[in-house]
Formats: C-alpha cells, structure tokens, sequence
C-alpha cells in the first residue's frame, strides 16, 4: 500500500495482493489479463483496459467500467440487471428503462 516493491508484487500468487497493486496504478498492463476478476475490476476502477474489460466475463467488472462511463451503448443492453444498474447510475439513456414502469 505504500508502493514499495510494486515490481515484484505484481506478480504475487496472492490476488489481494495483485489487487492492491493495481489500485496503486501500477502493473495494470499486466493485471488487465489478470485470472482473478477483482483485480481486472481494480483495473477497470482506475481507468485502464475499459476497451477490453467492457467485455470482460465477470459482471463485476462490466459494472466497474460502466461506472467509468465507458461503453454505455454496449453495456446498456448487457444481460446481467447490475450492469444495467450501473449503466442508469450514470444517468445514461435513462428513456430506455421507462419503457419498463408501465
């Protein structure tokens, strides 16, 4: 958390750990490949890789790039309700979902 090491920490075997790195900005290069998804949604929350995360499988991680208003068009329409939430909480299109309430 302090930055020290962040070279060699970025490849620890401990996802926490790669997770606390990338909230650093550091490695997100790398960590946007990441296994784990809440480092790849550490990843997103900083604002690197969104053009590949939009796709990411982890709904997780599709809510953290909506937050960061980044291909709301796509994620609008995404299958999972949070993702959809999240699109709204950007006050994105909001027409779209009145449709709903009636």
């Amino acid at each position: 958390e302090h930055g020290y090491c962040l070279d060699i920490l970025v490849n620890d075997s401990d996802d926490d750990v790669r997770r606390i790195v990338a909230k650093q900005g550091y490695g997100l290069n790398k960590l946007v490949y990441d296994a784990d998804y809440c480092v790849r949604e550490e990843v997103a929350k900083q604002g690197y890789g969104l053009d590949k995360l939009v796709h990411d499988r982890s709904w997780a991680v599709r809510v953290a790039v909506a937050y960061q208003g980044y291909g709301l068009d796509e994620l609008i329409h995404d299958t999972n309700y949070n993702v959809r939430v999240a699109v709204a909480a950007q006050k994105y299109k909001l027409d779209i979902y009145s449709i709903f309430y009636f």
